[in-house]
């Protein structure tokens, strides 16, 4: 149920983070789902009863789906090469989900369930400071 949670709410929140994206800039929506991914992976840490867990499995599928379709959004701006993207854009995605099952077992049995989410939560909140550093990047460069 916990699982089927996540998944449920990431469908609504798909179509929502597009359309979010169209209307604020993928930039933008990426930092909303990165800022909420680290409170959710904050939260994991700190609660283990099952409804408000439910809540948090819920909000960590809004921020998938937010950062999804945004991420796939910004990828996919340069039009000669959006294919080329895109699947270079998946090809990360299923690499980070195979060896973050590794990796989060790794640092579970080393640091317990509690320190996993704590890392996950800074990592997400650190990747604003990528966002905002490819973003400046970016800009340096198309200029």
């Amino acid at each position: 149920a916990v699982r089927a949670t996540g998944s449920a709410t990431e469908i609504p929140f798909m179509y929502a983070g597009g359309r979010l994206t169209d209307a604020l800039g993928d930039r933008f929506v990426m930092i909303v789902g990165s800022l909420i991914f680290s409170s959710v992976y904050l939260l994991y840490s700190v609660v283990s009863v099952p409804p408000p867990f439910l809540a948090i499995q819920a909000g960590r599928g809004m921020a998938y789906a937010m950062y999804h379709s945004s991420s796939m959004a910004f990828s996919q701006r340069e039009v000669q090469r959006r294919g080329r993207h895109a699947g270079l854009f998946n090809s990360f995605v299923s690499s980070g989900s195979t060896l973050g099952v590794f990796g989060g077992g790794f640092l579970a049995s080393l640091v317990g369930f509690r320190g996993l989410f704590l890392f996950l939560s800074f990592m997400a909140a650190i990747s604003v400071i990528v966002i905002l550093a490819i973003s400046r990047l970016q800009r340096r460069f198309s200029m």
